[in-house]
């Protein structure tokens, strides 16, 4: 149709992503749920970190990520739930996540913000409901 004009824009934003490490151990529910903080190897809780930072990137895919430690034999997957979000000042996003480790398999649910310098925070932790 002539006289018609298309206006196209993209609009695009870069938090920087650094180490991340939980503030909090508050859990919701009954039974308390391990986090990367709680994994007894300090290996452990780097690749689980790691996972966790890619995992919540506002900009990344929004699919699980998986961590091993081929050396402890654990494992874990860290999976975004719903989309990043400003909460003052902040970007948070929540999570899912498994851990296998010491033979033992746990789930539970959680979220982390990151704050203005780059950091991942875990803020809260909750256990899956009963079925």
């Amino acid at each position: 149709m002539a006289g018609l004009a298309t206006l196209a824009c993209a609009c695009s934003f870069s938090i920087p992503i650094g180490p991340i490490t939980p503030t909090s151990d508050a859990v919701t529910g009954s039974i308390k749920q391990p986090s990367p903080a709680q994994l007894a190897d300090q290996e452990d809780r780097r690749r689980a970190m790691a996972a966790l930072a890619t995992a919540l990137d506002p900009q990344g895919a929004g699919t699980p990520v998986a961590w091993d430690n081929p050396t402890s034999g654990d494992r874990g997957v860290v999976t975004p739930l719903g989309h990043a979000y400003p909460d003052d000042g902040r970007i948070c996003r929540a999570f899912a996540q498994t851990t296998r480790a010491d033979g033992a398999t746990t789930s539970g649910q959680g979220l982390a913000c990151m704050e203005t310098g780059g950091e991942w925070n875990v803020v809260s932790r909750k256990a899956p409901p009963m079925r």
